[in-house]
Protein backbone atom coordinates (compact mmCIF):
# COMPACT_ATOMS: atom_id res chain seq x y z
CA UNK A 1 0.00 0.00 0.00
CA UNK A 2 1.30 3.45 -0.85
CA UNK A 3 -0.85 5.46 1.50
CA UNK A 4 -3.82 5.30 3.84
CA UNK A 5 -5.91 8.43 4.34
CA UNK A 6 -7.29 8.46 7.87
CA UNK A 7 -10.89 9.63 7.76
CA UNK A 8 -14.45 8.35 7.88
CA UNK A 9 -14.99 8.06 4.13
CA UNK A 10 -17.72 6.15 2.39
CA UNK A 11 -17.18 7.17 -1.23
CA UNK A 12 -14.31 8.47 -3.30
CA UNK A 13 -13.31 9.07 -6.85
CA UNK A 14 -9.96 9.81 -8.43
CA UNK A 15 -9.04 12.17 -11.20
CA UNK A 16 -5.43 12.50 -12.39
CA UNK A 17 -4.54 15.24 -9.90
CA UNK A 18 -6.97 15.05 -7.02
CA UNK A 19 -8.66 12.49 -4.81
CA UNK A 20 -12.11 13.45 -3.61
CA UNK A 21 -13.49 11.60 -0.61
CA UNK A 22 -17.00 12.03 0.76
CA UNK A 23 -17.56 11.77 4.50
CA UNK A 24 -20.68 10.14 5.84
CA UNK A 25 -21.38 13.43 7.65
CA UNK A 26 -21.60 15.36 4.37
CA UNK A 27 -18.09 16.83 4.02
CA UNK A 28 -16.18 16.43 0.77
CA UNK A 29 -12.41 16.28 1.34
CA UNK A 30 -9.95 17.11 -1.44
CA UNK A 31 -6.49 15.50 -1.52
CA UNK A 32 -3.50 16.17 -3.75
CA UNK A 33 -2.83 12.93 -5.65
CA UNK A 34 0.93 13.58 -5.82
CA UNK A 35 1.73 14.50 -2.22
CA UNK A 36 -1.36 12.83 -0.68
CA UNK A 37 -1.87 15.94 1.42
CA UNK A 38 -5.32 17.34 2.13
CA UNK A 39 -5.75 20.62 0.23
CA UNK A 40 -9.32 21.56 1.05
CA UNK A 41 -12.86 20.50 1.85
CA UNK A 42 -16.46 21.34 1.01
CA UNK A 43 -19.35 21.24 3.46
CA UNK A 44 -22.13 19.95 1.21
CA UNK A 45 -24.80 20.22 3.92
CA UNK A 46 -26.29 17.02 2.52
CA UNK A 47 -26.10 14.93 5.68
CA UNK A 48 -24.95 11.64 4.21
CA UNK A 49 -23.40 11.63 0.72
CA UNK A 50 -24.42 8.46 -1.10
CA UNK A 51 -23.03 9.17 -4.60
CA UNK A 52 -20.02 11.06 -5.98
CA UNK A 53 -18.71 11.83 -9.46
CA UNK A 54 -15.95 14.07 -10.83
CA UNK A 55 -16.24 15.82 -14.19
CA UNK A 56 -13.95 14.85 -17.08
CA UNK A 57 -11.46 17.69 -16.55
CA UNK A 58 -11.65 17.67 -12.74
CA UNK A 59 -13.30 21.11 -12.58
CA UNK A 60 -16.70 19.94 -11.34
CA UNK A 61 -17.84 17.39 -8.77
CA UNK A 62 -21.36 16.11 -8.18
CA UNK A 63 -22.65 14.80 -4.86
CA UNK A 64 -25.90 12.89 -4.31
CA UNK A 65 -27.70 12.12 -1.08
CA UNK A 66 -30.66 10.47 0.55
CA UNK A 67 -33.83 11.93 -0.92
CA UNK A 68 -32.16 12.17 -4.35
CA UNK A 69 -30.75 15.68 -3.94
CA UNK A 70 -27.88 16.46 -6.34
CA UNK A 71 -25.39 19.30 -5.89
CA UNK A 72 -22.75 20.38 -8.41
CA UNK A 73 -19.53 21.96 -7.09
CA UNK A 74 -16.59 23.85 -8.55
CA UNK A 75 -13.67 21.89 -7.10
CA UNK A 76 -11.18 24.79 -7.21
CA UNK A 77 -13.39 27.53 -5.75
CA UNK A 78 -15.36 25.09 -3.52
CA UNK A 79 -18.52 26.95 -4.60
CA UNK A 80 -21.97 25.49 -5.32
CA UNK A 81 -22.71 25.69 -9.05
CA UNK A 82 -26.13 24.06 -9.26
CA UNK A 83 -28.61 22.15 -7.13
CA UNK A 84 -31.38 19.76 -8.12
CA UNK A 85 -34.03 18.91 -5.55
CA UNK A 86 -36.10 15.75 -5.95
CA UNK A 87 -39.50 15.47 -4.34
CA UNK A 88 -38.86 12.14 -2.63
CA UNK A 89 -40.77 10.93 0.40
CA UNK A 90 -39.64 7.30 0.25
CA UNK A 91 -36.94 6.72 2.93
CA UNK A 92 -35.57 3.79 0.90
CA UNK A 93 -34.72 6.03 -2.06
CA UNK A 94 -31.17 7.30 -2.44
CA UNK A 95 -28.73 8.01 -5.23
CA UNK A 96 -25.90 5.53 -5.78
CA UNK A 97 -24.47 6.49 -9.17
CA UNK A 98 -23.73 9.76 -10.97
CA UNK A 99 -22.05 10.23 -14.36
CA UNK A 100 -20.95 13.36 -16.26
CA UNK A 101 -21.05 13.57 -20.03
CA UNK A 102 -17.74 14.15 -21.81
CA UNK A 103 -18.30 17.90 -22.09
CA UNK A 104 -19.72 18.12 -18.53
CA UNK A 105 -22.98 19.60 -19.83
CA UNK A 106 -25.11 16.67 -18.63
CA UNK A 107 -25.28 14.57 -15.47
CA UNK A 108 -27.05 11.19 -15.35
CA UNK A 109 -28.26 9.65 -12.09
CA UNK A 110 -29.09 6.16 -10.86
CA UNK A 111 -29.94 4.77 -7.46
CA UNK A 112 -31.89 2.62 -5.06
CA UNK A 113 -35.64 2.49 -5.74
CA UNK A 114 -35.32 5.79 -7.57
CA UNK A 115 -36.03 7.05 -11.07
CA UNK A 116 -32.90 7.82 -13.07
CA UNK A 117 -32.72 11.30 -14.56
CA UNK A 118 -30.53 13.25 -16.96
CA UNK A 119 -29.86 16.79 -15.74
CA UNK A 120 -28.79 19.62 -18.04
CA UNK A 121 -26.16 21.63 -16.18
CA UNK A 122 -26.56 24.60 -18.53
CA UNK A 123 -30.30 25.09 -18.02
CA UNK A 124 -30.50 23.45 -14.58
CA UNK A 125 -33.42 21.34 -15.77
CA UNK A 126 -34.15 17.63 -16.15
CA UNK A 127 -34.15 16.61 -19.83
CA UNK A 128 -34.85 12.87 -19.61
CA UNK A 129 -36.27 10.20 -17.34
CA UNK A 130 -34.50 6.83 -17.52
CA UNK A 131 -36.65 4.62 -15.33
CA UNK A 132 -35.17 2.43 -12.58
CA UNK A 133 -31.50 2.84 -13.45
CA UNK A 134 -28.49 1.79 -11.43
CA UNK A 135 -24.99 2.57 -12.75
CA UNK A 136 -24.86 4.84 -15.80
CA UNK A 137 -22.05 5.88 -18.17
CA UNK A 138 -21.84 8.27 -21.13
CA UNK A 139 -19.86 7.07 -24.13
CA UNK A 140 -17.02 9.29 -25.32
CA UNK A 141 -18.77 10.39 -28.52
CA UNK A 142 -21.47 12.02 -26.40
CA UNK A 143 -24.20 10.45 -28.51
CA UNK A 144 -25.05 7.55 -26.22
CA UNK A 145 -25.70 6.86 -22.55
CA UNK A 146 -25.42 3.30 -21.20
CA UNK A 147 -27.27 2.22 -18.08
CA UNK A 148 -27.99 -0.84 -15.93
CA UNK A 149 -31.75 -1.33 -15.67
CA UNK A 150 -32.89 -4.42 -13.78
CA UNK A 151 -32.13 -7.46 -15.92
CA UNK A 152 -30.83 -5.51 -18.92
CA UNK A 153 -28.42 -2.89 -20.19
CA UNK A 154 -30.05 -0.06 -22.12
CA UNK A 155 -28.35 2.33 -24.54
CA UNK A 156 -30.06 5.71 -25.02
CA UNK A 157 -29.62 8.22 -27.82
CA UNK A 158 -28.65 11.47 -26.09
CA UNK A 159 -30.45 13.65 -28.65
CA UNK A 160 -33.87 12.01 -28.61
CA UNK A 161 -33.48 10.05 -25.33
CA UNK A 162 -35.03 7.04 -27.01
CA UNK A 163 -33.66 3.58 -26.26
CA UNK A 164 -31.37 2.74 -29.17
CA UNK A 165 -30.35 -0.74 -28.01
CA UNK A 166 -31.15 -3.36 -25.35
CA UNK A 167 -28.60 -5.91 -24.15
CA UNK A 168 -29.86 -8.85 -22.09
CA UNK A 169 -27.84 -10.06 -19.12
CA UNK A 170 -27.52 -13.88 -19.24
CA UNK A 171 -27.83 -13.96 -15.43
CA UNK A 172 -30.63 -11.34 -15.35
CA UNK A 173 -28.89 -9.44 -12.57
CA UNK A 174 -27.19 -6.19 -13.57
CA UNK A 175 -26.54 -3.20 -11.33
CA UNK A 176 -22.97 -2.26 -12.30
CA UNK A 177 -21.36 -1.65 -15.67
CA UNK A 178 -17.96 -0.76 -17.10
CA UNK A 179 -17.58 0.06 -20.80
CA UNK A 180 -14.45 -0.76 -22.80
CA UNK A 181 -15.02 1.39 -25.87
CA UNK A 182 -11.77 0.61 -27.77
CA UNK A 183 -12.69 -3.08 -27.77
CA UNK A 184 -16.44 -2.51 -28.12
CA UNK A 185 -17.41 -4.46 -25.00
CA UNK A 186 -19.13 -3.92 -21.69
CA UNK A 187 -18.63 -5.64 -18.33
CA UNK A 188 -21.71 -6.18 -16.18
CA UNK A 189 -22.33 -7.58 -12.73
CA UNK A 190 -24.85 -7.39 -9.91
CA UNK A 191 -25.56 -8.69 -6.43
CA UNK A 192 -25.15 -12.28 -7.54
CA UNK A 193 -21.82 -13.93 -8.25
CA UNK A 194 -20.14 -13.42 -11.61
CA UNK A 195 -18.91 -10.79 -14.07
CA UNK A 196 -20.00 -11.01 -17.71
CA UNK A 197 -18.34 -9.32 -20.70
CA UNK A 198 -20.72 -8.62 -23.59
CA UNK A 199 -20.20 -7.32 -27.11
CA UNK A 200 -21.52 -3.76 -26.94
CA UNK A 201 -23.15 -3.99 -30.38
CA UNK A 202 -24.69 -7.45 -30.36
CA UNK A 203 -24.99 -8.30 -26.66
CA UNK A 204 -23.16 -11.58 -27.32
CA UNK A 205 -21.39 -13.05 -24.27
CA UNK A 206 -17.66 -12.94 -25.07
CA UNK A 207 -16.14 -13.65 -21.63
CA UNK A 208 -17.23 -14.62 -18.15
CA UNK A 209 -15.58 -14.49 -14.72
CA UNK A 210 -18.14 -16.71 -12.98
CA UNK A 211 -16.67 -16.76 -9.47
CA UNK A 212 -16.13 -13.01 -8.98
CA UNK A 213 -18.34 -11.41 -6.30
CA UNK A 214 -18.27 -7.65 -6.00
CA UNK A 215 -19.98 -4.42 -4.93
CA UNK A 216 -17.67 -2.42 -7.20
CA UNK A 217 -16.14 -3.07 -10.59
CA UNK A 218 -13.10 -1.69 -12.39
CA UNK A 219 -10.21 -2.88 -14.53
CA UNK A 220 -6.49 -2.22 -14.73
CA UNK A 221 -5.15 -0.57 -17.87
CA UNK A 222 -5.83 -2.63 -20.99
CA UNK A 223 -8.45 -4.72 -19.19
CA UNK A 224 -5.95 -7.41 -18.25
CA UNK A 225 -7.13 -7.63 -14.64
CA UNK A 226 -10.54 -7.26 -13.05
CA UNK A 227 -10.45 -5.51 -9.67
CA UNK A 228 -13.37 -6.38 -7.39
CA UNK A 229 -14.40 -5.21 -3.95
CA UNK A 230 -16.78 -6.81 -1.47
CA UNK A 231 -15.19 -6.96 1.96
CA UNK A 232 -11.88 -7.82 0.31
CA UNK A 233 -10.06 -6.63 -2.81
CA UNK A 234 -9.80 -9.33 -5.44
CA UNK A 235 -7.49 -9.28 -8.47
CA UNK A 236 -8.71 -11.51 -11.32
CA UNK A 237 -7.03 -12.39 -14.57
CA UNK A 238 -9.52 -11.55 -17.31
CA UNK A 239 -7.90 -13.77 -19.97
CA UNK A 240 -8.27 -16.98 -17.90
CA UNK A 241 -10.99 -15.84 -15.42
CA UNK A 242 -8.88 -16.91 -12.42
CA UNK A 243 -8.41 -15.23 -9.04
CA UNK A 244 -4.77 -14.11 -8.82
CA UNK A 245 -4.84 -12.84 -5.26
CA UNK A 246 -7.16 -11.50 -2.61
CA UNK A 247 -6.57 -9.15 0.28
CA UNK A 248 -7.42 -9.93 3.88
CA UNK A 249 -10.87 -8.81 5.03
CA UNK A 250 -10.75 -4.99 5.10
CA UNK A 251 -14.46 -4.05 4.87
CA UNK A 252 -13.96 -2.87 1.29
CA UNK A 253 -17.13 -1.28 -0.08
CA UNK A 254 -16.01 0.71 -3.11
CA UNK A 255 -13.10 1.02 -5.55
CA UNK A 256 -12.04 3.45 -8.29
CA UNK A 257 -9.30 3.66 -10.91
CA UNK A 258 -7.59 6.97 -11.73
CA UNK A 259 -8.01 8.15 -15.36
CA UNK A 260 -4.27 7.78 -15.94
CA UNK A 261 -4.62 4.16 -14.70
CA UNK A 262 -1.66 4.53 -12.31
CA UNK A 263 -3.56 4.25 -9.03
CA UNK A 264 -6.55 2.53 -7.56
CA UNK A 265 -8.40 3.70 -4.45
CA UNK A 266 -10.57 1.60 -2.18
CA UNK A 267 -12.83 2.48 0.71
CA UNK A 268 -11.67 0.45 3.73
CA UNK A 269 -14.14 0.91 6.60
CA UNK A 270 -12.84 4.24 8.00
CA UNK A 271 -9.89 4.78 5.67
CA UNK A 272 -9.10 5.05 1.97
CA UNK A 273 -6.27 2.87 0.64
CA UNK A 274 -4.24 3.82 -2.43
CA UNK A 275 -2.32 1.28 -4.54
CA UNK A 276 -0.15 1.44 -7.64
CA UNK A 277 -1.86 -0.60 -10.34
CA UNK A 278 1.47 -2.09 -11.43
CA UNK A 279 1.79 -3.72 -8.02
CA UNK A 280 -1.73 -5.14 -8.35
CA UNK A 281 -0.85 -6.66 -11.69
CA UNK A 282 2.11 -8.40 -10.13
CA UNK A 283 -0.17 -9.62 -7.34
CA UNK A 284 1.90 -8.14 -4.54
CA UNK A 285 0.63 -8.54 -1.00
CA UNK A 286 -2.15 -6.17 0.02
CA UNK A 287 -2.14 -4.92 3.59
Amino acid sequence: MLKQLEADFNHRLLDSKLLLAAHQQGDLSIWNASSWQKVGSIDTKQGSITALAVGPDGTLAATGSQGNTVKIWNVQSRKLVAEFLADSRNPNEFLQYLAFSGDASLLATGGNYTKGLVLDLRTHKSVASLGGTKQVQFLSDGDKLVGAVGQKVLVWDTKSWRVRKTLDDPEKNVTMIAVDEPNNRIAITGWKKGVRILNLDTGELVKSVPDAVTDALTFTSGWQHVVTGRGTIGIWSLPNAKLLCESPEMEVSDIALSPDAKFIAATLHNTVGIWATESLGNCMAIH
